[in-house]
């Protein structure tokens, strides 16, 4: 189902590997996979830390999605 509504965006979701699963995926792929889930939970961690980003106070999703944009930029 999810990967119904992304098809028309180009998206391409992919879930990790488990134990009794069959791979199917490249062998060169997966590593890239990995390093790349590592970087996303590095990123998500500093903003959590740094930034607090769990904590976006606002009262409306305009002002919500500044704040959030503007703690993006920050770590960029």
């Amino acid at each position: 189902m999810l990967n119904e509504e992304s098809a028309p965006q180009d998206i391409d979701l992919q879930t990790p590997l488990r134990k009794n699963r069959k791979v199917d995926r490249p062998k060169t792929f997966v590593p890239l996979l990995m390093k790349k889930q590592q970087l996303i939970k590095t990123v998500i961690g500093q903003l959590t830390d740094c930034f607090h980003i769990e904590k976006v106070r606002a009262r409306d999703s305009l002002h919500f999605s500044n704040q959030f944009i503007r703690k993006l930029l920050a770590h960029t």
